[in-house]
């Protein structure tokens, strides 16, 4: 008596669920007519992205060259830039907090953050230009250090506090 409720149970619950999709069988069979192309199939409006021309972007977000000259500059002209979601102050990313963090914990007041949540373009036009597909990036005397994981690995091992000591920005 006691094995046979679990089995009852799950027995209801199959039906329950055929008769779910016994119901939902009907309706899909109750199709509206092509308009506009908006209900066309991939590929029948002469494109297979599955997605409607007029949600595709106009131009490559990332790629203009206004994009990579003010992201060199921001490089060139700061010791360390750290891209990140959010600002130093509210972080809107637990990967760029603990970057922010890690900073604080070595003192390290000097650096340049870039909040890539208020432009589009200059959050993927970033990581095009580090050849990186996620944010947080640090950048380290105009070389790319990493993200969250490799700030994380190098703290850990003592080679970032290394690295800001020889490169006179915080001192031991």
């Amino acid at each position: 008596v006691i094995h046979s409720f679990p089995i009852m149970l799950n027995l209801q619950c199959l039906m329950s669920i055929r008769r779910m999709h016994v119901s939902l069988s009907r309706c899909s069979a109750l199709r509206l007519p092509n308009r506009a192309g908006f209900c066309s199939k991939p590929g029948e409006n002469g494109d297979d992205s599955g997605s409607h021309s007029d949600f595709k972007p106009k131009v490559k977000v990332g790629d203009s060259e206004s994009t990579k000259e003010y992201l060199s500059t921001v490089i060139k002209d700061n010791n360390v830039v750290l891209f990140m979601k959010g600002s130093v102050k509210m972080p809107q990313c637990g990967f760029s907090n603990y970057v922010v963090q890690i900073f604080k914990f070595y003192g390290l007041k000097d650096f340049h953050a870039v909040n890539v949540l208020e432009s589009e373009e200059i959050r993927e036009g970033i990581k095009k230009y580090s050849n990186w597909p996620t944010i947080p990036q640090v950048y380290i005397k105009q070389e790319f250090i990493g993200g969250c994981d490799i700030i994380k690995e190098m703290h850990s091992d003592g080679s970032l506090e290394e690295l800001l000591v020889r490169e006179r920005l915080i001192k031991k």
